[in-house]
This record gives C-alpha cells, sequence and structure tokens, in this order.
C-alpha cells in the first residue's frame, strides 16, 4: 500500500513539476499577446506652465536655502570667532551651533537673515 501510495505521488509530482514551472512563462506570454492588442497609447504629458515651473523653482531654492542656512551661519560665526586677536570660543561646527542656540536661541541664532535667503531663493531660483 505504501509503496503504491508512493509510486502515485512520485508519478504525480512528475508530472506536475514540468506543468508548474511552465506555467510562469506561458503566462506571462499569454498575458503579453493579450495586453498588447488591447494596450492604449498613453496621452501625452500636458506641459507645464512658465508661471508654474517658476514657483516651483524657487519654492525648491527656498527649501535648499531652509537646509543649508544655519551651515552658513555657523561657518560664519566661526570665521568671525578670533578676529582682532581675541581668544577662539568655538572648538568645532558642533560646539559652535550649540553655543548658537544657547545664545540666541534656535531661530533667532541658526536662521539669522533666512529672509534674505529666501528672497534670493525666490528671485534667482524661478
Amino acid at each position: 500500500e505504501i509503496e503504491r501510495m508512493a509510486r502515485t505521488s512520485r508519478a504525480l509530482l512528475l508530472f506536475l513539476l514540468p506543468v508548474v514551472a511552465a506555467m510562469g512563462p506561458v503566462e506571462h506570454l499569454a498575458n503579453h499577446f493579450m495586453m498588447a492588442k488591447a494596450k492604449v497609447a498613453p496621452a501625452p504629458p500636458k506641459p507645464t506652465s512658465l508661471g508654474t515651473r517658476m514657483v516651483l523653482g524657487a519654492l525648491g531654492g527656498m527649501g535648499a536655502a531652509t537646509v543649508c542656512h544655519p551651515l552658513d551661519v555657523i561657518r560664519v560665526q566661526m570665521q568671525l570667532d578670533g578676529g582682532g586677536g581675541a581668544a577662539k570660543s568655538y572648538k568645532n561646527p558642533l560646539d559652535a551651533a550649540a553655543q548658537i542656540i544657547k545664545r540666541k536661541g534656535l531661530f533667532q541664532g541658526l536662521y539669522t537673515g533666512i529672509d534674505a535667503a529666501y528672497l534670493r531663493q525666490w528671485t534667482y531660483g524661478s
């Protein structure tokens, strides 16, 4: 009884294995040919207006300024630090950022002059 079941299951496996292995490619080919007939050419994209491109360019530049402006503030403060023979008060950029935030706060310290950077990006980026 067990031998008969083993032979049956082996025969079934030998029969089904090629069928199952061929299903993927056959299904792919069937879908490919069936969909080739049903495909409709996509509509061409609408051209973006000049005003929209200008606004998007300006907003992208303003986003970049939002990220980069604190780094510029830290760089300038570190360049000015120790000027005129005074002792340097910043050890590294992280120390400079911490001291600026502690002294003036986040927005008044690291984002000082961001309005001018936004104006520059609004006019140059668009």
